[in-house]
């Protein structure tokens, strides 16, 4: 995130997640969109907006099918170089 004079630039990630919490949001679940607007996640799911309101109940099995990567840092090897 970055604020410039009066601005904020946020990643695209934010953006669609922000994007994404109001469709899944049950308070939505009666709003209507044109059929060719969608959300992605990852690679596994194409989630057309239309169909998606309002059902963050169904979006966690979406998101098992594509975990995020766990990464593990281990910085003992840059620790003991700095003694």
């Amino acid at each position: 995130m970055r604020f410039t004079h009066g601005t904020v630039q946020l990643s695209d990630r934010i953006i669609f997640g922000l994007l994404a919490v109001a469709v899944f949001s049950p308070v939505n679940r009666n709003q209507t969109i044109p059929s060719s607007y969608y959300l992605t996640y990852g690679t596994v799911a194409e989630m057309p907006i239309s169909e998606w309101w309002g059902r963050a109940h169904d979006f966690p099995q979406i998101a098992a099918l594509d975990p995020i990567p766990s990464v593990r840092l281990d910085f003992m090897e840059w620790i003991e170089r700095k003694r």
